[in-house]
């Protein structure tokens, strides 16, 4: 198996036990549920998110390492990206029954918690991988952005 994919197991884990955290105990993120859109869970969390937070991190340190190769700046700026689709990507969560918060109001603790362990991810992650294919990280981020922000005007 090649680095980068055992180095994505890095976000895909971190990101499954905080979302684990964040469903069964409210933890983190704050007090959320899934919907039944995103297939298989374990324990209440789709596979698939942490699918997501290893494919964000993937993208999102590709940006950051294009602006600068400094371990800690990466690692800031990649976390901000992440927290920036977030917030895109929580508007539209709920109709999507992909997941909803109590009271269908996004906590600011989410986005704590989302830089928090987007943070953690990067470092870990871009202290390994140094390469990056950059123009497939920039349509892939870009492409989720536009996909979630056409449905907050809808």
């Amino acid at each position: 198996m090649s680095l980068l994919l055992l180095t994505m197991l890095i976000p895909f884990g971190l990101g499954m036990i905080s979302e684990l955290l964040g469903v069964n105990f409210g933890l983190i993120f704050g007090d959320y549920a899934y919907g039944n859109n995103l297939g298989a869970k374990l324990y209440g969390v789709p596979w698939i998110i942490g699918v997501n937070w290893a494919t964000l991190t993937y993208c999102t340190a590709a940006i950051a390492r294009k602006m600068t190769q400094k371990l800690i700046p990466a690692s800031l700026i990649g976390a901000s990206l992440m927290v920036v689709l977030d917030l895109v990507i929580e508007q539209s969560a709920p109709r999507f029954d992909f997941w909803e918060f109590r009271n269908g109001v996004v906590p600011l603790q989410n986005y704590i918690g989302w830089f928090g362990v987007a943070l953690l991810a990067h470092i870990f992650f871009q202290r390994i991988i140094r390469s990056y294919s950059y123009t497939i990280a920039i349509h892939t981020y870009v492409a989720m952005a536009i996909f979630f922000l056409t449905f907050l005007f809808l």
